[in-house]
């Protein structure tokens, strides 16, 4: 805003008219904008006054710097890191410096500084300190292994071994594993090794971990036995009691080539008995592991028929022991050996042994490298002979290891810090042997590529052709060095600042110099720091960096400071602006201020323009002013402040005698008083006062309550003055309200399970002398829902003096249970096998599972449980369960048994496999074996097929031999056993193609070179021969050095060959050096007129393999440049000449930089529209640019002149451009505000409002709903309320009057009036009303008529009229409570109500029905029987009340009968000991046929359906039946899974055999419809029996006698056998004893 002394002009003509382009206190934008005032005289004549107005943009505010760390102090730690802070400036323009980063810290204390910058040059710092304190305590290692204990198996050389790796914690720094000898999982050789791991922490404080990794030999394999005999069975004569057995005695051997006989039971020619003896030989070696050989020797009695035996010796001597071929072992270059066995021996029974013949004895020598056959020849007394063969092969072996005659001592090596890898080298040891041939077999790692951070085991193996082995074992270690300096990343460029004219020096910032090193140490040393002091002149900067190896790298630049003058003059003082008021009608007004105050740096300031002074006049409205300063160089500063004078009148009228409250006390009942008091007026300074408003009159009536008299008065200028007083009116009720109608309690029934019920009453209601009551609380409303239990329900109403009463009921809802539980999962009839002889069977099924809607159900009878045993027949299970309300259901199955045979035959001796070796080539072998022997509990097994016979030929591999036997019920044993017969292969493959050794060139500095070679194979006569070791593949990169590449060939014997040859790699040059950064071309820019520019560039950078590079270059950076184009180059070259360029190019163009200038720019602009318009139309001039190019255009507009601008403010923005695209902006805003000048909208008035009172009272309370009011502003406020809603009128006619005001003093009003007239309000009165009425009917009854005396009314008005009545005398009501009720209504439309209930209930008289009750019964018995167990239906009963309980029952189903006729009775009685009676007879007739035998017949089946449904499908076991004689056919009037009606249909299911036998199976299906109303549960039905489908009532006695009967029927079977066994009668066969059991079963149904 900008503020001046406005131009005047004077003329002859008078005053002339003053035009300006803008005025004193507009807005201007930054840069210079013209300022033109026209002044036009009478006859049009003009003069101008034009001046500039300069805005420029200071900015003194420094960046507000957020998240600066506090001081750190780290005890050890030296690795420091923090959240950076950061900096905000209004600006936004921001430049931080840095004098470290987070990092490495060596020395201590070390001050950290950041400098934040703005465009300004304002500074805003941060600044804390790091302070280290050195930590004398080294890690702590967790987790160091003890030492280990391992084991290798006898014969390996060593083992795999793993441990948990150690770690190491410091409290205050981070830890680095330096180094790490071994890793877990490596193969570690017998004996003790150290493992070594050693931690450091930033201090270079050092912990160690070591242990021990000790490998010991142990030996877990048993030993292997050979020639371990088969079983042996020997034939003797009856009554031989022993008889001797030879056998040859096994032998073992063992990888320790000790094994010891620790025991044997028998000796070969001991004598054994007749039967079956074990022979057991156990081998021990020296780790006491064992091995047994056990066989059975089986002497059996043959008996012949002869009692005298005669003997003649035709068998041949037996071979006691024979030795197997035997092969030995000589040592190479010895050409026989003594070869040892155990001589053979023989046994004759009858005679004597002689040994005729034997080509060889034990000890002689047999010659190497060749095979002798050996032989001995036994005879007896009767010259039969045997004999007994082996060979002795004797072959030359080396067993001698190769001599190890050069193996190189542990290396250690030196390797860079960093460096991730390390290359070791050294001679390859040497090995002899006495076969003159010896290969390196393995090589545990080759001269190459190490991990300097372990200590590496080197292993070299040698073999010679016999496979034995030397070893040679060093280790391969490094020591770490740091040479290597550190490495500057960047580093500041030459700084050229300015300081202020007159400082001492300026803060100098630049980014803090980033440097890397291996170690990750460094030390940074520098005498200046970012953000330091520099004096005026040329200043060096050094930074020196220092790794822990005291490796130094180092960063220089210049610093050069120049002083300058730039600051303007400082207004030290300024006044604010200036608001004062100026009463109406005053002309001017002196303004006083204190002036301002200004210094500047150069001492130089002078007061260059001033528009007003202290003390001058000022006329209402806005005046601007404006104070310019201006120093030595130039440098200018303004002090602007507004004066603004505004016309007002804020006094409000002076009201005179405005009265107090006035109290008066009015009895209820009583008329109004009149009340009247001196009315107050008002006075104004304006002298012009009006009564707005007054909403009561003195002398008027006024009845019971509080009534605001209000007097409002308001000037012109609306300045408002209110009077308000009250008269209050004092009235005394003290008789609480009066309960019309409360309800009796509640009561509901639900089916248990049921949570919660919906309830539904006739509310209550009330009545108050005073004319008005309200409910206060209601606890429940009706159709709220009720949870299981009792509920109190409160109704609680009030009168005007909050005098209260209560009308309180209950609710109860109560839980029926009337369903039976449900059975889940019965079991149907489970058939089962049991082996003949046997006791049983055991069988399991899933017990069946009950679920019940009260949740307690109770097994009462279970006859048999899952795992019993059941022999041959039929056995019924039964179980019965019922609820807490003694609702029965039950399950019944049966378990049928039927004898089989299922045992296989027995096999007693089943070979085991056989192994047989033959050389590679031959024939198959001829293998024998002794047969199995096998047995049956039938007696009778015959072998059903056999896949090879003892004595077969077999070729080379595994053959499966398999016996099957089978018994008489088909039931088969195998006995399987293999025959393996394997070749031997003894010839090591031959190789194809072994390369010679390969020379290369390797790239100098390379990992190596690629080299290919046609890889070798091998050939064998197994035909399989396989790579066992390739050290390394064709194609493989290979270093500079000789590297041995190893092909190791192996066949399925693992006869080994090998091919072995050399990589010779020559180290060679020729790759010119790599350039990294050659920068692109260049573009700088000059000033048009100027010959060039300088231009900079990073010195490109070029690294080589040989380490060595030199440069020239053609120019420098920071050379300056001509205009146009000129080639800039580096040549590169390393020690072996190859060269490499980098060219780019420098372009220096002229540029124009300058702007266009606006010449006319409008003013921020301000628009007044109506409150609620959103938009609002506004104009300018169109601003004008020019530029010194004569080239500028308009190519940017935000809005256009007359566009709708919304309410608030809108930046309007124009861009011109002149042809370079240099740019200029013209800026200004436009301003919508809204005024106010719309009174408020009454959004609600209540309508007039008649009110009637008792004839006698003199006033009615009277209550409406508030008038509300709303506004545009948003604000609309109650000013003025005349009444409050529930006041006190009295008779006659109230001016009731709301004022509303929104901010702007806009008035809204809303009036209405009160009539209060007297009249008749009191209802009629009742004189009779009936008492609640109770009717009992018979149970089952739905309905019945009630009378009653009609109730009366009358009214003092003499009219009263019966408006409405619910029922009417001689009715008929349902069962339950029904209301009745009367209404009457006088003349004046009072009304007044009678009520009262009708409850109906049941009582029963009426005795149960019996819905099913069997027919007399007639049972044909066969000839011999005297009786029979007979079975019916049980009764089914129902009765009215839903309970009928058997009271007596003479027999039970299932009753055994004898012959005659029976009388069957039962007696039922419900709750109100109502009785029922249901009989028939049982007769028993003899017949002479057998009927069927019914299985599986369902009990009577009950079930329900839902209200509304009259069927439901119903299911059951189809019942089943057998007949010894002859098959059964069966009918029935239904079928299972048909859809029944409500009520009871019988189902019968006829059996008749071809002989016209017939049985009959009968059962009742009874459909019910459930009624869940208390006392009306599910009906109940009663018997003794139901299948799975429905309830039970099973007598446990019942069930008990009837297994009792089976038994005695089945005893009764038994004798009969028995007797007829003893008197011979042959006749008697099963089939004659199952029908005498079926005869004696007839009609039973199990």
């Amino acid at each position: 805003m900008v503020s001046w002394s406005e131009p005047n002009a004077t003329d002859l003509s008078g005053i002339p008219r003053r035009i300006p382009s803008h005025t004193p206190g507009s807005e201007f934008l930054l840069g210079s904008t013209r300022v033109t005032y026209v002044f036009v005289d009478m006859s049009n004549n003009t003069a101008n006054c034009t001046f500039l107005v300069t805005v420029e943009t200071v900015d003194t505010t420094p960046p507000v710097v957020t998240q600066c760390p506090s001081d750190f102090l780290s005890v050890g730690g030296r690795h420091i890191s923090w959240i950076e802070p950061t900096a905000f400036d209004l600006s936004e323009d921001v430049t931080v410096f840095k004098s470290h980063l987070p990092g490495m810290f060596i020395t201590s204390p070390t001050d950290i500084v950041y400098t934040f910058v703005d465009s300004s040059e304002n500074k805003g710092y941060c600044n804390f300190t790091v302070s280290l304190i050195d930590d004398g305590t080294p890690p702590m290692i967790t987790e160091c292994s003890d030492d280990i204990d391992a084991f290798a198996e006898i014969g390996n050389s060593g083992t795999p071994v793993y441990w948990a790796q150690p770690t190491a914690t410091d409290d205050n720094e981070r830890v680095m594993l330096l180094l790490a000898t071994h890793t877990p999982g490596e193969m570690f050789p017998i004996g003790e090794t150290l493992v070594l791991y050693t931690f450091a922490d930033d201090s270079f404080n050092i912990a160690r971990c070591n242990f021990t990794i000790t490998v010991r030999e142990v030996d877990t394999n048993p030993p292997v036995i050979h020639s371990c005999p088969s079983d042996i069975t020997k034939d003797v004569a009856p009554d031989t009691f022993s008889t001797p057995v030879y056998w040859s005695p096994p032998s073992a051997i063992d990888v320790s080539g000790n094994v010891t006989l620790a025991s044997q039971s028998h000796h070969p020619g001991d004598p054994f008995a007749v039967g079956e003896t074990n022979v057991d030989y156990l081998f021990i070696d020296g780790s006491n592991n064992e091995a047994l050989c056990s066989f059975s020797v089986n002497i059996k009695e043959v008996f012949t028929g002869n009692t005298t035996y005669l003997y003649t010796d035709t068998t041949s001597p037996v071979i006691i022991y024979c030795p197997v071929d035997i092969y030995e072992y000589a040592e190479l270059g010895t050409s026989q050996l003594a070869v040892n066995w155990i001589e053979p021996t023989a046994f004759d029974q009858h005679g004597t042994i002689t040994l005729m013949n034997s080509t060889h004895k034990s000890g002689d020598l047999f010659l190497a490298n060749s095979t002798t056959e050996v032989s001995y020849l036994f005879v007896d007394d009767s010259h039969n002979s045997a004999s007994c063969s082996f060979s002795v092969t004797v072959t030359p072996v080396d067993t001698t290891p190769p001599a190890v005659d050069y193996c190189p001592d542990d290396i250690t090596g030196i390797v860079e810090l960093g460096v991730t890898t390390a290359i070791a080298s050294w001679r390859d040891p040497q090995a002899s042997d006495l076969s003159g041939n010896v290969t390196v077999s393995d090589k545990s790692r080759i001269p190459t590529v190490f991990s300097p951070l372990k200590n590496t085991l080197v292993n070299y193996i040698f073999t010679d052709d016999s496979g034995n082995e030397a070893t040679c074992s060093f280790h391969v270690s490094f020591v770490i060095v740091d040479s290597t300096p550190p490495e500057v990343l960047s580093c500041p460029p030459d700084i050229q600042s300015s300081m202020e004219l007159g400082m001492t020096g300026t803060a100098v910032f630049w980014n803090y110099p980033s440097v890397t090193d291996l170690s990750g140490i460094v030390q940074t040393t520098s005498i200046h720091l970012p953000g330091q002091i520099f004096p005026p002149g040329l200043t060096f900067v050094k930074y020196v960096f220092e790794d822990p190896s005291l490796n130094s790298a180092t960063c220089n630049f210049t610093i050069y400071v120049t002083p300058v003058d730039t600051t303007q003059p400082s207004v030290n003082y300024c006044p604010d602006d200036i608001i004062k008021t100026i009463e109406i009608g005053k002309e001017h007004r002196s303004i006083s201020w204190a002036e301002p105050i200004v210094s500047d740096n150069s001492g130089n300031v002078s007061l260059s323009y001033q528009s007003h002074f202290s003390g001058n006049n000022f006329v209402a409205g806005n005046t601007s002013i404006m104070y310019v300063f201006v120093d030595g160089s130039g440098n200018s500063a303004s002090c602007d402040f507004e004066i603004t004078l505004m016309p007002v009148d804020t006094e409000r009228p002076d009201i005179l005698q405005c009265p107090s409250d006035i109290h008066y006390n009015v009895e209820i009942g009583s008329t109004l008083t009149a009340v009247s008091w001196t009315e107050p007026s008002a006075s104004d300074e304006s002298g012009n006062v009006i009564l707005l408003v007054k909403t009561h009159s003195t002398g008027e009536h006024f009845g019971v309550g509080k009534t605001t008299v209000t007097y409002l008065f308001v000037d012109s200028s609306n300045n408002m003055a209110t009077c308000s007083f009250n008269i209050i009116g004092n009235g005394v009720d003290t008789q609480p309200p009066e309960i019309i109608n409360c309800p009796s309690d509640v009561h509901k029934y639900v089916p248990i399970g049921t949570s919660k019920v919906l309830i539904r009453w006739n509310e209550p209601s009330a009545s108050d002398n005073s004319g008005y009551v309200t409910i206060r609380s209601a606890s429940h409303r009706p159709g709220d829902l009720f949870p299981i239990g009792s509920t109190l329900v409160s109704y609680t109403y009030v009168d005007g003096s909050n005098n209260s009463i209560s009308c309180n009921f209950t609710i109860s809802v109560s839980q029926v249970d009337a369903k039976r539980p449900e059975i889940m999962h019965c079991p149907s009839d489970i058939f089962t096998d049991v082996e003949i002889g046997s006791s049983g069977t055991v069988v399991t099924w899933t017990e069946p599972s009950i679920t019940d809607d009260s949740g307690n159900v109770t097994l009462l009878v279970k006859t048999h449980s899952p795992g019993a045993q059941f022999g041959i027949g039929r056995t019924t299970v039964t179980y019965l369960f019922a609820d807490s309300s003694d609702n029965m259901a039950t399950c019944n199955f049966h378990i049928i048994g039927k004898g089989v045979d299922m045992q296989p035959p027995e096999v007693i001796n089943c070979p085991q496999d056989v192994h047989k070796r033959t050389e590679i080539g031959t024939p198959p072998v001829l293998v024998q074996w002794n047969d199995p022997l096998v047995s049956d509990n039938s007696g009778f097994v015959t072998i059903r097929n056999a896949s090879h016979m003892s004595g077969d030929l077999f070729s080379v591999g595994s053959t499966r031999v398999s016996y099957v036997y089978t018994d008489r019920s088909n039931n088969s044993v195998t006995c399987n056993f293999t025959i393996l017969v394997s070749e031997v292969d003894t010839k090591r493959p031959e190789i194809l193609h072994c390369p010679s050794d390969i020379p290369t060139d390797v790239e100098i500095g390379s990992t190596g070179t690629a080299v290919t070679w046609i890889e070798p194979s091998a050939t064998d006569e197994s035909g399989n021969s396989t790579v066992l070791v390739k050290t390394h593949s064709s194609g493989q990169q290979f270093g500079v050095g000789k590297t041995t590449v190893t092909y190791l060939f192996a066949d399925t014997s693992n006869n080994v060959e090998k091919c072995s040859f050399q990589i010779i790699g020559r180290s060679v040059d020729t790759n010119p050096p790599q350039i990294t950064s050659c920068p692109s071309n260049i573009e700088e820019f000059a000033e048009i007129g100027t010959n060039g520019s300088s231009a900079l560039w990073s010195v490109p950078i070029a690294v080589d393999h040989s380490g060595t590079v030199k440069f020239k270059s053609s120019h420098l950076p920071g050379q300056m440049f001509p205009v146009g184009l000129t080639s800039v180059s580096y040549t590169f070259q390393d020690m072996s000449l190859n060269k490499a360029e980098c060219n780019f190019t420098v372009t220096i163009a002229n540029i124009d930089t300058t702007p266009p200038e606006i010449e006319i720019c409008p003013r921020d602009i301000n628009a007044v529209t109506e409150l609620g318009n959103m938009r609002k139309t506004v104009y300018w001039t169109q601003p004008k640019a020019s530029d010194s190019s004569g080239n500028v255009a308009l190519s940017r507009q935000s809005h256009y002149s007359g566009d709708d601008f919304p309410i608030g403010m809108t930046e309007i923005s124009y861009e011109y451009i002149d042809g370079t695209g240099n740019a200029a902006w013209c800026n200004f805003s436009v301003v919508v505000n809204t005024e106010d000048t719309i009174a408020p909208t009454i959004t609600y008035c209540p309508s007039n409002v008649v009110a009637k009172v008792e004839e006698g009272s003199m006033s009615a309370q009277v209550s409406w709903k508030e008038p509300s009011a709303m506004d545009a502003s948003g604000n609309a406020t109650l000013l003025v309320k005349t009444h409050q809603s529930g006041e006190k009128f009295g008779i006659g006619a109230n001016t009731v009057m709301y004022i509303f005001a929104d901010n702007s003093n806009n008035m809204a009003f809303c009036t209405f009036s009160i009539e209060v007239n007297s009249g008749d309000i009191i209802p009629p009165d009742i004189e009779f009303c009936p008492l609640d009425i109770y009717k009992t009917v018979e149970i089952g009854t739905p309905h019945v008529q009630a009378s009653w005396e009609e109730p009366r009314a009358s009214d003092k008005s003499g009219h009263v009229f019966l408006v409405n009545a619910t029922h009417g005398a001689g009715d008929v009501f349902k069962l339950g409570s029904t209301l009745v009720r009367y209404t009457f209504v006088d003349g004046a439309n009072n009304s007044a109500t009678c009520q009262f209930h009708v409850l109906v209930s049941e009582t029963d008289s009426q005795a149960p029905t019996i819905l099913f009750c069997p027919s007399n019964m007639t049972v044909e018995l066969d000839q011999g029987s005297n009786g029979a167990i007979v079975n019916w239906k049980e009764p089914v009963v129902e009765d009215a009340s839903g309970y009928a309980m058997l009271l007596i029952q003479t027999h039970v189903s299932g009753t055994f009968f004898t012959m005659g006729t029976t009388i069957v009775s039962y007696i039922f009685r419900d709750n109100a000991n109502n009785m029922e009676k249901c009989s028939f007879t049982v007769t028993l007739t003899r017949g002479t046929g057998i009927s069927p035998m019914i299985f599986n017949c369902p009990s009577n089946i009950v079930t329900r359906v839902e209200p509304g449904r009259d069927s439901t499908s119903v299911t059951w076991s189809e019942p089943y039946a057998i007949n010894l004689s002859a098959a059964a056919t069966i009918s029935s009037n239904h079928k299972t899974n048909e859809s029944f009606p409500i009520g009871s249909t019988p189902v019968v299911y006829t059996f008749e055999d071809s002989d016209g036998y017939k049985e009959f199976c009968n059962f009742t299906v009874v459909v019910l419809e459930n009624d869940y109303s208390p006392g009306n549960g599910a009906v109940n039905r009663f018997r003794q029996s139901e299948g799975s489908d429905g309830g039970t009532g099973v007598s446990y006695a019942a069930l008990v006698l009837s297994l009792l009967v089976i038994l005695l029927v089945i005893f009764v079977v038994l004798v009969i056998v028995y007797y007829r066994r003893k008197t011979k009668n042959d006749n008697i066969t099963l089939e004659g004893l199952a029908m005498s059991t079926t005869s004696s079963l007839k009609s039973i149904n199990l």
